[in-house]
Protein backbone atom coordinates (compact mmCIF):
# COMPACT_ATOMS: atom_id res chain seq x y z
CA UNK A 1 0.00 0.00 0.00
CA UNK A 2 0.96 2.92 -1.01
CA UNK A 3 0.21 5.27 2.56
CA UNK A 4 3.05 8.17 2.42
CA UNK A 5 6.26 9.16 1.28
CA UNK A 6 9.52 7.74 1.67
CA UNK A 7 11.13 8.58 4.79
CA UNK A 8 7.34 9.68 6.69
CA UNK A 9 7.16 8.32 9.36
CA UNK A 10 3.31 6.40 10.46
CA UNK A 11 0.60 6.56 13.84
CA UNK A 12 -1.11 3.30 13.13
CA UNK A 13 -3.74 3.41 15.71
CA UNK A 14 -4.92 6.39 17.76
CA UNK A 15 -8.31 5.31 19.86
CA UNK A 16 -9.87 6.94 22.34
CA UNK A 17 -12.99 5.70 24.26
CA UNK A 18 -16.56 7.15 23.15
CA UNK A 19 -17.14 7.29 26.92
CA UNK A 20 -14.10 9.81 27.57
CA UNK A 21 -14.13 11.67 24.06
CA UNK A 22 -14.47 15.71 24.36
CA UNK A 23 -12.12 15.67 26.56
CA UNK A 24 -9.14 16.91 24.82
CA UNK A 25 -7.56 13.10 25.58
CA UNK A 26 -6.78 12.60 21.60
CA UNK A 27 -5.58 15.82 20.99
CA UNK A 28 -2.99 14.77 23.86
CA UNK A 29 -2.27 11.40 22.44
CA UNK A 30 -1.83 12.61 18.88
CA UNK A 31 0.36 15.92 19.60
CA UNK A 32 3.04 13.12 21.88
CA UNK A 33 2.79 10.93 18.82
CA UNK A 34 4.17 13.71 16.91
CA UNK A 35 6.28 14.89 19.30
CA UNK A 36 7.72 11.47 19.32
CA UNK A 37 7.86 11.28 15.38
CA UNK A 38 9.90 14.60 15.61
CA UNK A 39 12.38 13.40 18.51
CA UNK A 40 13.07 10.51 16.36
CA UNK A 41 14.02 12.89 13.06
CA UNK A 42 11.03 12.75 10.74
CA UNK A 43 9.38 15.16 9.46
CA UNK A 44 6.47 14.36 8.34
CA UNK A 45 3.61 11.54 9.32
CA UNK A 46 0.90 9.79 8.08
CA UNK A 47 -2.11 8.52 9.56
CA UNK A 48 -4.74 6.23 7.75
CA UNK A 49 -8.49 6.19 8.78
CA UNK A 50 -11.58 4.63 7.22
CA UNK A 51 -13.30 7.15 5.15
CA UNK A 52 -16.39 6.61 6.95
CA UNK A 53 -15.09 7.19 10.37
CA UNK A 54 -16.44 10.06 12.36
CA UNK A 55 -13.13 11.02 13.78
CA UNK A 56 -12.07 12.27 10.22
CA UNK A 57 -12.97 15.61 10.95
CA UNK A 58 -10.95 15.39 13.96
CA UNK A 59 -7.79 14.48 11.59
CA UNK A 60 -8.69 17.70 9.71
CA UNK A 61 -8.56 20.26 12.45
CA UNK A 62 -5.49 18.73 13.73
CA UNK A 63 -3.62 19.79 10.39
CA UNK A 64 -3.95 16.53 8.12
CA UNK A 65 -3.71 17.24 4.56
CA UNK A 66 -5.91 14.85 2.19
CA UNK A 67 -2.91 12.66 0.98
CA UNK A 68 -4.35 9.41 -0.40
CA UNK A 69 -7.56 7.19 -0.84
CA UNK A 70 -7.01 3.69 -0.29
CA UNK A 71 -8.66 0.52 -1.02
CA UNK A 72 -9.04 -2.13 1.74
CA UNK A 73 -10.31 -5.86 1.63
CA UNK A 74 -11.25 -7.97 4.93
CA UNK A 75 -12.57 -10.85 4.64
CA UNK A 76 -13.21 -10.18 0.71
CA UNK A 77 -15.66 -6.58 2.49
CA UNK A 78 -14.50 -3.71 0.64
CA UNK A 79 -13.45 -0.37 2.69
CA UNK A 80 -12.42 2.76 1.92
CA UNK A 81 -9.72 4.67 3.53
CA UNK A 82 -8.31 8.06 3.68
CA UNK A 83 -4.42 8.72 4.42
CA UNK A 84 -3.93 11.79 6.05
CA UNK A 85 -0.42 13.62 6.06
CA UNK A 86 0.90 15.71 8.67
CA UNK A 87 3.97 17.99 9.29
CA UNK A 88 5.38 17.21 12.65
Amino acid sequence: RNTGQAGDGEVYALYVLRSVQKRGLGRTLFDAARRTLQTMGYQSFVLTVLRDNPTTAFYERMGGDHFSDEQLSIDGAQFEEVVYRFTV
